[in-house]
């Protein structure tokens, strides 16, 4: 191993070398270490750039209010405008083209590192922060640009380099866990989406980051971007997908869920606090570029918490959170203080994880008298009926080309389901909320009991005011 004391003067003579014997050593079991969840302290580092700011920038304001002791732990932030694999490479040698800057995100721990920026072509901030200080977890991320590709990202071009980054990891913090940050996909229309659809861009970034995971053994993801992914499924999406000019989180609902997300992911595994009823709220100034910004109140803040909370138990899948409302009765709420007796009572809404309608698929009839159907999505599935009918999920499923007969109307629609279990809206009459799962709306924020299986979540509001949130996975 190399001594973290070496001087830079000599590592940069001995790079190329070094970083060839690294890379070909590389292995993901460098990772296996105990779990970080358990740890009495954390120290997390996030190297990233203006994505990173777009998914911390709330997360101090959900934490703060989910009422989570983060005294013991702290969260930095080291970005760099445009920031990929190859530009963290390139900083530790003093050869990138960018200012970088660090910043304290939260927690209670300082390090000896004080935040600032260096500016381009000084790496001497990056590789104190490597050498210095010792992280318990390092998140990465790769630049929005090239985060669909993942054959680019071990190559040498500008979007490769992850390789050398994680070499370069594994040598000055050996003890470390690496996250991974699953990125949220731009605008439909915006220039840059060469896929020209914000859905089909995130299910690139989803395998990707999935590929990453699997091949390197990363610790971790917080899959931000499939909770954004998970709120554009609603009628709270617009537009512009959410975005506030075609790239960045728009200010407020959009970054707020990104933060619910970020916190599922990294403070709640430690505190045993969801974010599921956080009270965290904020009115947000309209954006200057004139794409709509969206303020967090009582009656968005839930679905964006419910779209982070799916994505976590789902990162590389779509959920379709369908909003239901029901009527419940002779129900008993057992909460630490007090029991609640309700005879019967309007269930605000409850979120299904659902299976999510895609666009038409293509249909067409051979000369030979056999139905040919395609769908643009690799993992929809398609049903169809030949009698006119509309079809569901009950109809014809089809896997082949099949003959049409004398059918008069030929009709097919496309569904993806994610991989969790769902309930759809017929099956809700049936469904009674799980007792052993209760989450109470207090001023220490939601605290959690049992979980039971199932798919959905209750959002309550009692006659006193008091506000239940429950979730039922698995």
């Amino acid at each position: 191993m190399i001594l973290k004391y070496i001087s830079h003067r000599y590592f940069n003579t001995l790079f190329p070398l070094l970083f060839l014997g690294m890379a070909m050593s590389f292995t993901p079991y460098l990772w296996a270490a105990e779990r970080w969840q358990d740890k009495d302290s954390l120290k997390v580092l996030h190297i990233g750039n203006s994505y990173t700011n777009d998914v911390t920038a709330l997360l101090p304001l959900v934490t703060r209010a989910s009422g989570s002791d983060t005294s013991r732990m702290c969260l930095y932030k080291l970005t760099r405008p445009a920031a990929s694999f190859r530009s963290w490479v390139d900083m530790w040698n003093d050869e990138d083209s960018e200012p970088c800057t660090l910043t304290k995100v939260m927690g209670g721990m300082e390090i000896s590192v004080a935040p600032g920026t260096a500016e381009a072509g000084d790496g001497s901030l990056w590789r104190r922060l490597l050498t210095e200080e010792q992280w318990d977890l390092i998140v990465i991320q790769q630049r929005s640009i090239f985060a669909p590709y993942y054959d680019q990202w071990t190559g040498h071009d500008r979007g490769g380099y992850l390789e050398e980054l994680l070499s370069l990891l594994a040598t000055y913090q050996p003890h470390a866990k690496v996250g991974w940050t699953l990125v949220h996909s731009y605008w439909s229309e915006y220039a840059d989406n060469e896929e020209h659809s914000s859905l089909r861009r995130w299910e690139m970034i989803a395998e990707s980051s999935r590929r990453l995971c699997e091949e390197y053994g990363i610790d971790f993801v917080i899959p931000y971007g499939t909770a954004v992914q998970n709120l554009r499924t609603t009628s709270l999406n617009n537009a512009y997908d959410l975005t506030r000019d075609g790239q960045h989180c728009a200010l407020g609902l959009c970054q707020y869920a990104a933060a619910c997300c970020y916190y599922e992911a990294l403070i709640a595994p430690r505190s045993g606090i969801s974010v599921l009823g956080n009270k965290a709220r904020c009115d947000v100034a309209q954006d200057t570029s004139g794409y709509p910004s969206m303020n967090v109140t009582d009656e968005n803040a839930t679905i964006a918490q419910a779209a982070a909370l799916w994505a976590v138990k789902n990162p590389y899948g779509l959920t379709a959170l369908m909003p239901v409302n029901v009527v419940q009765r002779d129900t008993v709420y057992l909460t630490a203080t007090d029991t609640i007796y309700v005879t019967e009572t309007q269930i605000d809404t409850v979120y299904v994880n659902s299976p999510m309608h895609l666009d038409a698929p293509q249909m067409e009839i051979t000369e030979d008298g056999l139905l040919v159907i395609s769908s643009s999505q690799e993992n929809a599935v398609v049903y169809y009926t030949l009698d006119g009918t509309l079809p569901d999920e009950h109809s014809l499923r089809y896997t082949e080309p099949v003959p049409v007969g004398d059918a008069e109307v030929v009709r097919a629609v496309a569904v993806m389901r994610s991989d969790t279990s769902e309930i759809v809206p017929t099956q809700l009459s049936k469904v009674r909320s799980p007792i052993s799962v209760r989450y109470i709306y207090g001023m220490n924020g939601v605290r959690q009991s049992t979980v039971s299986n199932g798919a959905y979540i209750i959002v309550k509001t009692l006659g006193n005011g008091k506000r239940i949130v429950s979730k039922h996975l698995k």
